[in-house]
C-alpha cells in the first residue's frame, strides 16, 4: 500500500477556486458565455449544489442549435449558435441563530474552517445546446434527497421516540402493499434513469438525512430488499456534506462499485442515453463540464471529451460497442473515486500507526459518511481483538466510536456471527462513545444547588441533553447534544432538537461557559472530569452476565431494548414468493453416517490426545466454566479428530504433518493448531480471512509462532496427493471408500443420485486434506472431470478441458487457491448460466456443449470453502452439501444463501425451483461403543442434551451450533422488535410474529435509560416495579367477525385484548371508519 489509509482518508478533494469563466467555441458566429459566481465559501466548492441550481430555477432559451451525432454513428463537433442569457438565481434561506454572543463567535469560526458553500448564487451564462436541447435540459429535475423532514426530532435515548418515529414514518405504511405488488422477476435490478428507491429504502434514507440528529444506522434487511442500494441513498443524501468511506472486503468492492452504477447520482447510471461530446482544446468548456461531473481537466482532455447523459431519450447503452462502453464505465468509475473513498478492512496493514494516532492527530473518521459492508466479518475482527489495544482492529473501533460529525451505516444480514458481545461492538460504534462531563460542586457555596434550578440555569445554552445532579457529592453532570443540534421548545416544553448549521461549539468551550454560568451563581466548581462510556458492555463476561442466563436464555431483554433504540433498521422481505422453496423441517436432510471400523481406530488415536491436551490446559490456567458455548478458543477444538470424521489416511500413507516427524502430542498442543494449520494457509492468506481473526499487529507473533515449514509442508501434501491419485483403486473405489470415509462415500452417492437432478454446491471447512483436494480425486476417480479456463499467450481466455473430459460430468473450485479474482467470477457466471457476461472465446465454446446450464449440462458441481461463503449469488443451485458443522450456525445460513436468492431459480419450471440440503455427521456404531477403545469416549465425550449418549466431534460441534443458535435468535428477535420500522414493515415481517417495542409515554423529557452505563441502568426487575400502569376500558366494536377496541378519549383502535394498537378511526365524508395499520 503505497500510502497509509488514515492518511488517505484525512484528505479532502478541493475544487479549485472558482473564477468567471470567458468562453468562445468556433462556429458560425462568435458566442459568448459568461458565468458570473458571487461565492463566500473559499475553496471548497459544492459541486451538487451547482447542479441543482443549475437546473431548477428560471430557466429560458430561444434559438436553433445544430445537432450533434452520437458518437456511435459518425463523429462530427458540436456546432454551437448563439442562444439568450439565462439568468439562474437560488434564494439564500434563513438560518437559525443561536441566542448567545459565544453561539456567534462559534458561527463566524465555523464558516471559515467548514468551508460551507454560499446558499445564494448569481448564474448569467448564455445557454448552451446540446443535439437541439439545453444543456441541463437533459438533466432531470426536482430530485428529492429526502421525501419525510420535520422542523424538529427526537433524540433515539427518549422514551417518545418510537411514538416519534412512528408517526413521522406513517405515511410508507400506507404503500407498502402496493409497491410489493409492482415487483416481478422481469424488471428485477433494472437500472439507470428510471431506478427509483423502495420504500424502505427511503425510510432510512430519510432517517439519516443532514438535518437529523442520528449518528448511526444497521441495515439489517434480508434478501432482495437491497441493502448496498439502500446504503448509497443515504449516502447520496448526504455528499454533499461530508466524504464518504466505503469499507468492504476486498473481494466485494468491485459489487459496490457496480450497485453505484444501478442506483447511485444519476450520472453514474449506465442504462440510460449517452453521447459523446468532444471537448478538444476549448478550455472554458473543459472547466465547465470539471465542474459539473466532478472530472479533472487533466482526464477531460486524455478522453478529448466527455460522455452525458440524456433523460429524455431511450437507453442507448446496449447499442453501445465494446469500446464505447469502456470508455463509459472508465468515465464513471473516475467519478465515483471523487466521491467515494473504497477501503478493503481485510488486509489493511498497520503502517506508521504510532505517527498516525499518537499525539494531536485528529481522528480520520471526523465528518466522513462511513458505509462499512458486510459488517459482520469487520465487527468480527474487533471482537477478536478487543484484550489487544495495540492491535489495528482495536484503533479502529476507538476511532470510529469517537468520530464527531459522522454518520455511519453498516450492511448485513447477519449481525452476530459467533459471539453475542458482538452486537455490543458493533452498536458501541452506532452510538459513539456516551460522553459525560462531571462537575465536583464545592459544597461550601454560598448558593444552594438543586436539580431543578441546575436545569433553569443551564436550559438557555440549548446544547445540553441531560442534566443530573448529586445531592449526596454534590456532583453536576451533563451530556451534551450532538454535534451541530440545539434544543427546541414550545411555550418552555421540550419539542426535541433542530440541525443549526452555523454552530459547532466544541465540547472544551461548553464546559467553559458551565463554569462561568455556575461562577455567575457564586457556586465553585472544585473538580471537571470527562469520561467516555459504551452503550453496552463489549467485554463479553460483562455481556453475558448482564443479558445471558446460564441456560442461554436472555434477561434484561427491555434495557436491551432501550439501549439499541434508533440504531437497526429491519427489512424482512417483501419478495419471499420468488425465491425457491426452503423448508428446515422438510428440506435440510442430516445424513447420520456410522464411522467405519478402521476410521474409528484412527479417530481415537487423535481424540486421546486432544483429551489430554485439554487436561494439561486445564492445569495450566483457568478455563472457561465447563460446557461454555461461548468460550475462547473455539476454532482449536478438536481439529484433528474433526478431520478425521471427513476421512483417514491408509495405512501405507503416513498424514503429513505441520512439523515434520514432531509428535502428535506436540502440534495438539500449540494453540495456532485450526483449519489453517492443517491446509498450510500462508501469513498473508490469513491476514486477508473475511473472518478477521487476524490483522497486521499479529504478524510479528505470527512470524514468531509458526510452526510450519509452509514450503516442505505444503511438498509433503502434494506428494501424498500424488500418491492418493496413483493408488486410486486401492483408496477411492465405493468398497474402500466405506473404509477410509464413509461420509465422502455418502457425498458421491448423493451427488450422482439421478433423483438429485440438477445443479450442486458443496462446502468444507478444509482446502486440502480431509476436504475439497480429497473429494476432488474422488470425484475424478468416479468419471467427473475439473471445468477450467485459462489465459493464453495473447491474454485471450480460453476453455482448459483435455478432449477426453468434454464428454465427463463436471465440477469447478472457488477456493482461492492458485486462481485470480476475474477467473473465478467467470467460473461463477459460467456456472450461473450468465454466458453473456463471459467472453465470448468461451462462450463460442459453450454453446457447442450445450446452450445453458440449467440442470447442469456445463457445471454440474460447485466447490467453495469459507472464502466463497458470502459475497457470491449462485443461480439455478437446487442441492447444498453441507460437509461438516462448523462453530456457528449463521455459516450454514451463509452457505445455503448463495444458492436461494430472489430469483434465482426464475430460468427452472416451477416444480423444480426449491432447495434441498445435506449436512453430514458422524455417528459410532454399537460395537464400536461396546468395544475397549471406546472407554474414554463414554467418560469425556457424551451429548450436551444426554451425557450419557457419545458423540463425534463431529457431531458435538453441530450440537454447540444448535445451542449458540437458540441464543443467537432471542438476541435477533429483540433488535428486531427495537427497530425504527418495526411497525411501519409490520406487513412484511409478520410471519416473525414480533411485538414491536413501544413506550406509551407523552412526556418528551423522559429518558429511555437512566445512566450512562448499561450495567449501572435499572434491570428490567426494577423498572417494571417503578413502571407506571395506566388502566382504560375500551369500547369493544365487531368489523365483519373482527372484534376490536376503541380507547377512550382517542381513535386508538386495539385488537380485542387491548396489548396492540391495531388501527385508528379517521373520518372519510363526515363519517368515522376504522383505518387498520
Amino acid at each position: 500500500m503505497s500510502e497509509n489509509i488514515f492518511s488517505i482518508l484525512e484528505k479532502k478533494p478541493v475544487s479549485e477556486k472558482k473564477r468567471g469563466l470567458h468562453l468562445k467555441i468556433s462556429g458560425e458566429k462568435p458566442t459568448q458565455l459568461d458565468i458570473i459566481f458571487e461565492d463566500r465559501r473559499g475553496s471548497d466548492y459544492n459541486g451538487d449544489r451547482f447542479r441543482k441550481s443549475m437546473r431548477e430555477k428560471y430557466v429560458k432559451t430561444k434559438g436553433v442549435v445544430e445537432k450533434i451525432l452520437e458518437k456511435d454513428k459518425k463523429d462530427k463537433k458540436v456546432k454551437i449558435k448563439n442562444v439568450n442569457k439565462i439568468r439562474v438565481k437560488i434564494k439564500k434561506p434563513k438560518k437559525k441563530r443561536m441566542p448567545t454572543e459565544e453561539f456567534e463567535k462559534e458561527r463566524k469560526k465555523a464558516i471559515k474552517v467548514r468551508g460551507k458553500h454560499k446558499q445564494f448564487i448569481e448564474v448569467n451564462p448564455e445557454a448552451v445546446k446540446i443535439e437541439g436541447e439545453a444543456l441541463f435540459e437533459r438533466i432531470p429535475k426536482n430530485v428529492e434527497k429526502v421525501n419525510i423532514r420535520t422542523s424538529h426530532y427526537y433524540m433515539n435515548n427518549r422514551e417518545i421516540f418510537t411514538s416519534f418515529i412512528n408517526n413521522l414514518f406513517k405515511p410508507y405504511r400506507e404503500v407498502e402493499m402496493s409497491e410489493q405488488n409492482k415487483f416481478s422477476c422481469d424488471n428485477k435490478g433494472d437500472s439507470g434513469k428510471g431506478y427509483s428507491l423502495m420504500k424502505q429504502q427511503q425510510i432510512v434514507r430519510d432517517y439519516m438525512n443532514l438535518y437529523t440528529p442520528y449518528r448511526g444506522l444497521l441495515l439489517y434487511h434480508g434478501l432482495g430488499a437491497g441493502k448496498t442500494c439502500s446504503s448509497i441513498g443515504i449516502a447520496e443524501g448526504l455528499k454533499s456534506a461530508n466524504p464518504i468511506v466505503v469499507m468492504t472486503p476486498a473481494s466485494l468492492r468491485d459489487n459496490y462499485i457496480s450497485e453505484l452504477k444501478k442506483c447511485g447520482d444519476i450520472f453514474y447510471r449506465l442504462k440510460q442515453h449517452w453521447s459523446f461530446i468532444p471537448v478538444e482544446e476549448n478550455n472554458d468548456l473543459l472547466n465547465a463540464f470539471s465542474e459539473l461531473l466532478h472530472l479533472s481537466k487533466e482526464y477531460i482532455k486524455k478522453k478529448k471529451g466527455v460522455w452525458f447523459i440524456d433523460i429524455n431519450k431511450e437507453s442507448n447503452y446496449d447499442k453501445l460497442s465494446n469500446m464505447q462502453k469502456f470508455s463509459l464505465d472508465d468515465q464513471i468509475n473516475e467519478m465515483i473515486k471523487k466521491k467515494y473513498y473504497f477501503i478493503s478492512y481485510n488486509g489493511l496493514r498497520q503502517t506508521d500507526l504510532e505517527t498516525e494516532f499518537g499525539g494531536k492527530t485528529s481522528n480520520p473518521f471526523n465528518n466522513k459518511t462511513i458505509i462499512i459492508d458486510e459488517a459482520h466479518n469487520f465487527i468480527s475482527s474487533i471482537v477478536n481483538k478487543l484484550k489487544k489495544p495495540k492491535s489495528l482492529s482495536y484503533i479502529l473501533y476507538q476511532k470510529l466510536m469517537s468520530a464527531e460529525g459522522s454518520k455511519i451505516i453498516f450492511l448485513t444480514g447477519t449481525p452476530i456471527v459467533n459471539y453475542p458481545n458482538e452486537l455490543a461492538v458493533m452498536y458501541n460504534i452506532l452510538r459513539g462513545h456516551i460522553k459525560k462531563v462531571s462537575f465536583r460542586l464545592d459544597k461550601k457555596s454560598q448558593q444552594k444547588v438543586s436539580e431543578e434550578l441546575l436545569n433553569e440555569w443551564l436550559k438557555p445554552l440549548r446544547l445540553i441533553d441531560l442534566i443530573e445532579f448529586n445531592g449526596t457529592e454534590y456532583i453536576l453532570s451533563i451530556t451534551r447534544n450532538p454535534l451541530g443540534f440545539i434544543n427546541n421548545d414550545n411555550n418552555g416544553k421540550y419539542i426535541g432538537v433542530s440541525k443549526v448549521e452555523d454552530t459547532t461549539m466544541t465540547t472544551r468551550k461548553l464546559i467553559n461557559r458551565v463554569k462561568r454560568i455556575l461562577s455567575e451563581k457564586n457556586i465553585d466548581v472544585i473538580k471537571i472530569e470527562q469520561k467516555n462510556y459504551e452503550a453496552l458492555p463489549s467485554n463479553i463476561d460483562k455481556f453475558k452476565s448482564l443479558f445471558i442466563n446460564e441456560n442461554g436464555t436472555i434477561k434484561n431483554i427491555n434495557l436491551f431494548k432501550k439501549r439499541i433504540m434508533g440504531l437497526t433498521s429491519y427489512f424482512r422481505s417483501a419478495k419471499e414468493e420468488f425465491m425457491p422453496t426452503y423448508n428446515e423441517e422438510t428440506d435440510l436432510s442430516l445424513n447420520k453416517i456410522e464411522m467405519s471400523d478402521y476410521q474409528f481406530k484412527e479417530y481415537e488415536k487423535y481424540r486421546k490426545e486432544e483429551r489430554a491436551q485439554k487436561k494439561r490446559n486445564q492445569l495450566k490456567k483457568k478455563k472457561a466454566k465447563e460446557g461454555d458455548i461461548f468460550s475462547d478458543g473455539t476454532s482449536t477444538y478438536r481439529i484433528f479428530s474433526r478431520a478425521s470424521c471427513n476421512f483417514v489416511f491408509p495405512e501405507n500413507i503416513k498424514r503429513p504433518m505441520p512439523i515434520k516427524g514432531n509428535a502428535i502430542k506436540n502440534i495438539i498442543d500449540d494453540k495456532n493448531v485450526n483449519e489453517d494449520i492443517l491446509d498450510a494457509v500462508t501469513i498473508n492468506e490469513k491476514l486477508n480471512d473475511v473472518d478477521g481473526k487476524y490483522d497486521s499487529s499479529d504478524v510479528k507473533e505470527l512470524e514468531k509462532n509458526k510452526i510450519v515449514n509452509n514450503d516442505g509442508y505444503k511438498r509433503d501434501i502434494k506428494i501424498a496427493m500424488m500418491e492418493l491419485k496413483k493408488g486410486g483403486a486401492n483408496y477411492f473405489s465405493e468398497e474402500k471408500l466405506a473404509k477410509y470415509s464413509p461420509k465422502f462415500l455418502r457425498i458421491l452417492q448423493n451427488i450422482q443420485d439421478e433423483k438429485h437432478e440438477g445443479l450442486h454446491l458443496l462446502y468444507s471447512n478444509f482446502r486440502t486434506l480431509e476436504g475439497i483436494g480429497i473429494l476432488k480425486l474422488i470425484l475424478e476417480y468416479h468419471g467427473w472431470a475439473e471445468f477450467k479456463i485459462k489465459k493464453n499467450s495473447k491474454n485471450i481466455w480460453l476453455l482448459d478441458i483435455k478432449e477426453e473430459d468434454m464428454d465427463k460430468p463436471k465440477f469447478c473450485l472457488f477456493t482461492g487457491t492458485g486462481q485470480s479474482r476475474e477467473e473465478k467470477e467467470y467460473l461463477r457466471r459460467i456456472y450461473n448460466g450468465e454466458w453473456a457476461s463471459v467472453p465470448g472465446t468461451i462462450t463460442d465454446e459453450l454453446n457447442k456443449m450445450h446452450p445453458n446450464n440449467l440442470m447442469g449440462e456445463i457445471i454440474r458441481l460447485f466447490m467453495i470453502t469459507a472464502s466463497g461463503a458470502e459475497g457470491i449469488t449462485l443461480r439455478n443451485c437446487r442441492h447444498v452439501h453441507i460437509t461438516e458443522s462448523y462453530w456457528h450456525p449463521v455459516r450454514m445460513e451463509q452457505v445455503i444463501g448463495r444458492a436461494r436468492r430472489i430469483c434465482s431459480h426464475q430460468d427452472l419450471p416451477k416444480n423444480l425451483r426449491n432447495v434441498k440440503v445435506f449436512m453430514y455427521l458422524m455417528t459410532f456404531s454399537q460395537k464400536q461403543l461396546d468395544s475397549e477403545d471406546a472407554v474414554e469416549l463414554k467418560i469425556h465425550d457424551g451429548s450436551r442434551f444426554d451425557e450419557n449418549r457419545p458423540v463425534s466431534s463431529d457431531y458435538a460441534l453441530h450440537e454447540i451450533s444448535m445451542e449458540k443458535a437458540k441464543t443467537i435468535q432471542s438476541l435477533l428477535k429483540a433488535v428486531k422488535e427495537s427497530s425504527i420500522d418495526c411497525a411501519i414493515h409490520s406487513l412484511s415481517n409478520k410471519k416473525e410474529n414480533l411485538v414491536c417495542y413501544n413506550v406509551d409515554t407523552k412526556d418528551p423529557e423522559k429518558q429511555s435509560y437512566k445512566a450512562v452505563n448499561a450495567e449501572q441502568d435499572d434491570k428490567d426487575a426494577i423498572a417494571d416495579l417503578n413502571k407506571e400502569v395506566k388502566k382504560w376500558k375500551g369500547k369493544a366494536f365487531k368489523v365483519g367477525n373482527v372484534k376490536y377496541l376503541l380507547k377512550p378519549g382517542t381513535n386508538e383502535v386495539y385488537n380485542e385484548d387491548g396489548s396492540e394498537q391495531v388501527g385508528e378511526l379517521v373520518k372519510k365524508k363526515g363519517k368515522k371508519k376504522l383505518k387498520l395499520f
